[in-house]
């Protein structure tokens, strides 16, 4: 049976939530609100297969990250 597993780290100098949403029989996920590209942000997408990038809002705080994630995964922001 499938699973949805939620992941949380903190990145940036405002330690903004980031969160990875994934289903744990076919390895998708998302990341939302990739705040800053810290290690931590590819500690937390190690072994996921990134489908997209989600923003909740586009405060700099939040979406650091993005360029670097996007690289990476080669996933479409949203």
């Amino acid at each position: 049976m499938s699973e949805l597993r939620m992941e949380q780290t903190t990145l940036g100098p405002l330690e903004t939530n980031c969160y990875l949403l994934g289903d744990t029989d076919t390895g998708q996920a998302v990341v939302v609100d990739p705040g800053a590209p810290e290690p931590a942000l590819e500690e937390l997408i190690s072994g996921w297969d990134i489908v997209a990038i989600i923003l909740t809002h586009a405060h700099w705080d939040h979406f650091g990250g993005v360029p670097r994630l996007m690289e990476i995964a080669k996933a479409p922001l949203m």
